[in-house]
C-alpha cells in the first residue's frame, strides 16, 4: 500500500494523465483514470485525518486496512471524515456542487464500457481539478 505521500503524488499524476487522453482524444481512458485521482486524493486525506503514513497491516489492523481497499467515492468521503464539509462546501458554492455531483458518479467500473461522449469526459477531468483543488487543503 503506497504511503500518504505517494497517494498525493499519485493523485496529481492520474489528473496529469487523464488531461492528456483528452487532449489526445482518449476521452473513455480519461474518465476512466480521471476517477482514480479523486479516488487516490481521498486516500490521502484518510491518511491525515487517521493520522497514518501508510495502512500496511504493521501500522493499522489489517481488518481496518480492508476498509481503506475501496473504490467507492461515498465511502471514501465518510472514512475521510469531511462528508459534513463536503455538504456544507456544495451548499454554499452552486459551482462546486456541480463538479461534485459529476465526479461522484464514477465507478471503477467504467474499465468495462466502450464509449464515452467527449463532453462528459472533458466536463469530468475539469471537474476533477476543482474537486482536488479543494481537498488539497485537508491533505
Amino acid at each position: 500500500m503506497a504511503t500518504a505521500s505517494i497517494l498525493k503524488a499519485l493523485a496529481l499524476e492520474r489528473l496529469q494523465e487523464a488531461e492528456c487522453l483528452i487532449a489526445n482524444d482518449h476521452v473513455g481512458g480519461a474518465y476512466y483514470i480521471g476517477g482514480y485521482a479523486i479516488e487516490l486524493a481521498l486516500k490521502a486525506v484518510v491518511c491525515k485525518k487517521l493520522t497514518v503514513e501508510m495502512f500496511e497491516k504493521e501500522e493499522v489492523p489489517r481488518h481496518i486496512a480492508k476498509s481503506f481497499m475501496i473504490h467507492d467515492l461515498s465511502d471514501l468521503i465518510i472514512l475521510a471524515g469531511i462528508a459534513n464539509e463536503l455538504e456544507t462546501k456544495c451548499r454554499a458554492d452552486d459551482a462546486f456542487q456541480i463538479c461534485w455531483s459529476v465526479v461522484s458518479d464514477w465507478s471503477e467500473q467504467r474499465r468495462y464500457e466502450v464509449a464515452c461522449q467527449a463532453e462528459k469526459a472533458k466536463l469530468f477531468v475539469f471537474s476533477i481539478k476543482i474537486i482536488i483543488q479543494w481537498l488539497q487543503k485537508n491533505w
